[in-house]
């Protein structure tokens, strides 16, 4: 299937190495050859494979409202409540008063979206720029075939590979810093190739716990063994001791009564 050559080197003949085997030709289709990845010289073959699969997807879209509650109090404060109210009925009033409350809050709200990568957060739009920056570089070169073509292709593929590697430290570096514990614990499972799983129990017989029943009575045990059951407190205040006043005074509080 790969009919062209997948290996390009400075001052050498391209070759081909790199291969795909299947049992079924038609399961890979509409082979093309990519820029290579990083400081590779191993061209990226990409095709269609025909499988079966769940999509996750990797891009993470938030959207950002934008509440302008200066314009919100004053259009508030000019509408008429007694000619948009005119129900007598609780329900019915409720209804047109939650009407108007969302479209005057809609009309001065302004929304942002936002795209980031979920699974390299690093991976900001100066460094996108530069990887179209690549790819075109390389798509120059598969067409004149000149060494100082191949030789600007590397030498910003190097580049790119630098400014890659920099931003995930720099990223790392401010998670590792940062006081908010959440945020390395979301690194580290987002950095998991496989699903974590929750690991068994054991009973006292380091036996594996496989009912949630049982898992969760140990867990209870645990924890009720954590406090002490302190006796009762016995006061010397009794209900004749007590005197009602609707008049708030001070507490005070003596060695006698502590």
């Amino acid at each position: 299937m790969v009919n062209q050559p997948t290996r390009y080197r400075q001052n050498q003949d391209p070759s081909r190495i790199d291969l795909i085997l299947s049992s079924d030709e038609n399961l890979f289709t509409n082979i093309q050859y990519l820029d290579p990845i990083g400081k590779s010289d191993h061209v990226v073959i990409s095709g269609q494979l025909q499988l079966c699969y769940k999509v996750i997807p990797h891009t993470v879209v938030k959207n950002k409202s934008v509440i302008n509650f200066v314009e919100v109090n004053s259009e508030f404060a000019n509408l008429d409540w007694t000619s948009i109210l005119t129900s007598s009925n609780i329900l019915e009033s409720w209804a047109v008063f939650k009407i108007t409350f969302n479209t005057v809050v809609a009309k001065h709200t302004v929304i942002f979206t936002s795209k980031k990568s979920g699974t390299k957060p690093w991976i900001n739009s100066r460094i996108l720029k530069m990887v179209k920056e690549k790819r075109r570089l390389w798509k120059i070169y598969k067409r004149s075939r000149n060494q100082s073509d191949y030789v600007s292709h590397r030498t910003y593929s190097n580049r790119l590979s630098n400014t890659i590697k920099k931003a995930r430290i720099s990223f790392e570096n401010n998670v590792a810093n940062s006081k908010d514990p959440k945020l390395l614990y979301k690194y580290i499972r987002s950095s998991i190739n496989g699903l974590a799983e929750t690991p068994q129990l054991k009973n006292h017989n380091d036996d594996l716990i496989t009912d949630n029943y049982v898992t969760a009575e140990v867990f209870a045990d645990c924890f009720s063994a954590n406090y002490l059951v302190e006796p009762p407190i016995h006061s010397s205040l009794t209900s004749d001791s007590i005197v009602h006043s609707s008049i708030l005074m001070d507490v005070e509080f003596s060695e006698d009564n502590i």
